[in-house]
């Protein structure tokens, strides 16, 4: 399979690849998505924080040794059992991650790449947040808001569209 220059470069940089396998598939509205996965290996070296997110590659759906790269958060994670969810936006008209999540069955395995994330809740922590996004923003706005105090003001801009 070929990931081009952007899997070249995450290559160069020392990124890892994991192979993770669906666990469960479950529809939260038509088009949003919850799909677990098991991930051996994942949080032995990848700490779970809010907003940490994985590469993942999927295939061409006209059948290219291309590769396409799409990036999702992880929504939730169980790292002693080595699982983690992602909310996946079911979108139309459906590329090639809508078209593999759609089709995804457990045991169904793709692979992902972990680079790295920096979000890093602010010491010490401010008085508010304000937090921008659209759907496919959710699952990393969930991630964020159970990381904030309870005593801190969270201020959410959410963009809707039919």
């Amino acid at each position: 399979m070929s990931r081009g220059l952007s899997g070249a470069v995450l290559k160069g940089f020392g990124a890892r690849d994991y192979t993770l396998t669906v666990v469960s598939k479950t529809e939260i509205t038509p088009h949003f998505w919850r799909i677990r996965f098991s991930a051996p290996g994942l949080f032995e070296s990848v700490s779970w924080e809010p907003a940490a997110w994985l590469r993942f590659w999927f295939p061409d759906p006209a059948g290219s040794r291309r590769e396409f790269q799409r990036a999702y958060t992880i929504a939730s994670a169980d790292p002693p059992r080595g699982e983690f969810d992602i909310d996946v936006l079911m979108h139309q008209p459906p590329g090639p991650a809508t078209l593999w999540f759609a089709q995804a069955r457990p045991g169904d395995v793709i692979v992902s790449t972990f680079y790295g994330s920096r979000f890093r809740m602010p010491q010490p922590e401010p008085a508010g947040f304000l937090l921008v996004g659209d759907a496919c923003a959710t699952p990393a706005i969930n991630s964020i808001i159970g990381a904030v105090s309870a005593h801190t003001t969270v201020e959410l801009i959410l963009e809707h569209s039919n």
